[in-house]
């Protein structure tokens, strides 16, 4: 069977890329970005090339953009890492490319810490990568934007990746502040103990400072408290009261029982004496009364007619005084009776006995003083 007829006519000569068969059935010329395929030109598809035998994709880093377009190479701020693209890629912001034909993303470099680009700006060089200014950081490498420093902090510089600190005992609640002199002292009762605070914190309760720009609290000394936060000093503990210790309190103690403080900040209270007890208030010791008696650090005192032939002779009596043999304890007077005529005791009575005249005794003798003794006969 004969060969098929050519339906056109190919070229008279050849052109660059072309080339004739003396063939008489269809076949591929390359010429360019096209083909012949036998007296026919066909283009390549965007993203290929004409190669040797057919259309080829374009390599990572080059491109083709429509069909019959020739590979071309990706620009400065571009890249493209796939075979057979029809474009490339922009680096992203906070990027930049300073080379052509980049076939992957690693070849767009960051913007350096304290700098930043925005997206869609021609990352051809470092020069798009533009500097934070005062008030603003940048803390990492390739971002697209400043920050503003935040309560607590300040920057006076451009290209910082970071804002400064206000110092401990300052604090500052702006925003973005471009000046030192935003950071302000803690006023008197509050203190700032960490750099870089946004507000000052008031001294606990039995804490003070008298200073402004504190970084730490004062604690209240014994015989001294302040029950208020945010205080510029401690009161001391009124009469009857006190604090005894150091490591800072609120409040003063009320004394115990049997014990008193006349003094304003005591940071301990004392016992009273025996014979005294301590007021209800426990700012002083008091005498006990006719007739009673108190041992030391008493909070009342005792009457001495709990036991018989005991009596208290005036005031502040620390002990009760027996009456001895020939008296009798007498409550009202308080004091030592001697018994009556026809009366005796042995000690430690209130009341005298009658003498037994069935016995055929009877008392003979008087009374001549405190101590002396009866004498009874036959």
């Amino acid at each position: 069977m004969a060969p098929p007829a050519p339906t056109a006519k190919p070229p008279s000569s050849p052109s660059k890329g072309e080339f004739f068969s003396n063939f008489q059935f269809p076949i591929l010329i390359p010429s360019a970005n096209h083909f012949y395929r036998s007296s026919i030109c066909s283009s390549c598809l965007a993203g290929k090339t004409a190669g040797e035998e057919d259309c080829v994709d374009c390599v990572a880093g080059r491109y083709s953009p429509a069909n019959g377009s020739p590979c071309l190479e990706c620009e400065v701020g571009k890249w493209v890492s796939t075979n057979g693209s029809t474009s490339c890629n922009s680096c992203i912001g906070g990027k930049f490319n300073e080379l052509t034909a980049s076939n992957s993303i690693s070849a767009c470099t960051d913007c350096t810490p304290g700098r930043y680009s925005t997206f869609g700006e021609a990352a051809i060089s470092a020069s798009v990568c533009q500097i934070c200014g005062p008030g603003v950081f940048s803390p990492t490498a390739g971002l697209t934007w400043c920050t503003s420093c935040f309560a607590g902090t300040y920057n006076d510089l451009e290209g910082r990746p970071a804002c400064f600190d206000c110092v401990a005992g300052k604090s500052s609640n702006a925003i973005g502040s471009i000046t030192q002199s935003d950071c302000l002292d803690c006023v008197q009762g509050n203190f700032a103990s960490n750099p870089g605070l946004a507000s000052c914190t008031p001294c606990a309760a039995g804490h003070y400072t008298s200073n402004s720009a504190s970084s730490t609290c004062t604690d209240c000394p014994p015989g001294k408290a302040t029950p208020s936060t945010g205080q510029s000093s401690c009161a001391e503990c009124a009469v009857g009261r006190y604090q005894l210790t150091s490591s800072g309190s609120g409040t003063c103690t009320e004394c115990a029982q049997g014990l008193y403080t006349d003094q304003t900040g005591s940071p301990s209270c004392i016992s009273c004496a025996g014979g005294k007890y301590a007021n209800g208030a426990r700012t002083a010791c008091s005498n006990c009364d006719e007739g009673k008696y108190s041992n030391p650090g008493a909070n009342e005192c005792d009457t001495c007619d709990h036991t018989a032939g005991f009596i208290a002779t005036g005031e502040g009596n620390q002990q009760c005084e027996y009456c001895g043999p020939g008296f009798r304890a007498d409550q009202t007077a308080h004091d030592c009776a001697p018994c009556e005529v026809g009366k005796f005791s042995i000690g430690g009575v209130n009341e005298c006995l009658q003498c037994n005249e069935s016995l055929g005794k009877m008392q003979v003798s008087v009374r001549t003083n405190a101590n002396e003794k009866l004498r009874f006969t036959p």
